[in-house]
């Protein structure tokens, strides 16, 4: 996957599927336990440390900073959210026998 995600959007149309990128993984932990968001942001800056400096630009705000942790989270509530088949997967994620 590269780091913009330009294909994304092709993909999401060729194939009807929503791309799950690394972040999205973490929305994902922090929606089943919100009580462990120090060590899902850990993770998510141990994930942009392998970029050696450079941010991926999905994760850029429009004067070019990158996003905060919460702020990023925020974006793929909102990506959940308008998804039918994302906010069936959390649902099925979520249900607990």
């Amino acid at each position: 996957m590269s780091d913009d995600n330009k294909a994304a959007p092709y993909i999401s149309s060729l194939a009807d599927v929503s791309v799950i990128n690394y972040w999205d993984l973490l929305y994902i932990a922090y929606s089943s336990d919100s009580k462990n968001v120090k060590q899902i942001a850990d993770y998510f800056f141990d994930y942009l440390s392998i970029f050696g400096g450079h941010t991926p630009k999905i994760l850029l705000d429009k004067s070019g900073g990158m996003l905060d942790f919460p702020t990023v989270m925020a974006k793929c509530s909102d990506k959940f959210s308008k998804s039918r088949q994302l906010s069936d997967l959390l649902s099925i994620l979520m249900t607990k026998d």
